[in-house]
């Protein structure tokens, strides 16, 4: 029986392997930058001599294209689940609307609620999220939950100050309601486990919408980052692994 099981979850492993490599192969991009000389987030230059991000280098080539680029990883999702789930995350606490319920980051979060999760699930697939997310920012704008004012996005100093910038009011507008949707819905199934992973950029024109997950030539991806890209992908929703890689200085 030890065999048997250790043959399947060979097959298993075998398999999803499988379906990254191809996945990878098929939908990843690869630009250069020169390279600074020093390291961390000044490591390449940029088209203006400065020094820049991986990220930052990412985002001036699809703006260079036409393209909108937003910042859009862990803290950004977490705040649209936030506020699209928000009655519904602190249902159990109805007299604190503050802070986090104590079973947000539990096996139990999405169990203890599902009836009305899923309820708001099919709601949010079919409403117009810049009304729905434009509302829930005014009503919600002075609570005190960690999920919406605990860490900066780009040069805001939390998710209710960035959420009125212009470039995520036009995303809102952008994104269907279906995506929306599914994304804060996998989160709300597990907060504790799906917020982790998601791409770093979202970039759009007139024609299309991309998930952008930034990655260096030889970096990794983390499991929970291919289980987005995966999730992505299944859901026919475009994304793209964007690799960069250095453009040595000429030596004389």
């Amino acid at each position: 029986m030890k065999k048997i099981l250790a043959y399947l979850l060979m097959i298993s492993l075998s398999s999803n392997i499988t379906f990254a490599n191809t996945f990878l192969n098929q939908n990843t991009v690869n630009i250069a930058a020169p390279v600074s000389g020093k390291l961390g987030n000044e490591y390449f230059i940029c088209a203006n001599g400065r020094y820049c991000s991986t990220e930052d280098v990412v985002k001036e080539y699809y703006e260079h294209l036409g393209y909108k680029v937003m910042r859009a990883e862990v803290t950004f999702w977490q705040g649209m689940f936030a506020l699209a789930f928000y009655d519904e995350i602190f249902s159990e606490n109805k007299n604190s609307y503050n802070d986090i319920p104590s079973d947000l980051f539990k096996d139990e979060f999405y169990t203890n609620r599902k009836k009305i999760i899923d309820t708001k699930y099919e709601y949010l697939k079919s409403s117009n999220i810049s009304e729905y997310i434009t509302k829930q920012l005014l009503m919600h704008r002075d609570t005190n939950t960690r999920l919406l004012t605990d860490a900066p996005i780009a040069k805001s100093s939390n998710c209710l100050e960035y959420f009125q910038t212009q470039i995520v009011q036009e995303f809102l507008t952008k994104i269907s309601p279906y995506a929306f949707a599914l994304i804060t819905y996998r989160i709300a199934q597990n907060p504790n486990k799906n917020r982790a992973g998601v791409p770093d950029f979202i970039i759009w024109n007139d024609t299309e919408l991309i998930f952008v997950e930034v990655k260096r030539d030889k970096e990794k991806i983390r499991p929970a980052q291919m289980e987005w890209l995966s999730f992505l992908q299944e859901n026919n929703l475009k994304n793209l692994v964007v690799r960069v890689s250095p453009i040595k200085p000429y030596l004389h």
